[in-house]
């Protein structure tokens, strides 16, 4: 991830997943609790560019998807 940020940056960059196959390794919790780690030392606008905009532009949607890839204390039990 690290490489392809600093190659590519968050605006040419987008979050997908394999939904649902990737339920077969591990919960939907846990897959978005790894994204929000692998993301927590970007910007707000990187991390925006990452998860909705760079998507909504490249694929000319009307509007971002609510994500929420924040994890509190409960969900980390």
């Amino acid at each position: 991830m690290e490489v392809a940020l600093e190659a590519f940056g968050p605006g040419r960059l987008l979050f997908g997943s394999d939904w649902p196959v990737c339920l077969l390794a591990a919960s939907w919790d846990r897959w978005a609790a790894a994204i929000a780690e692998l993301i927590a030392a970007l910007s707000p606008d990187e991390a925006d560019a990452l998860l909705t905009t760079t998507a909504t532009s490249t694929y000319r949607l009307d509007g971002p998807a609510e994500l929420d890839f924040a994890q509190n204390e409960e969900d980390q039990a």
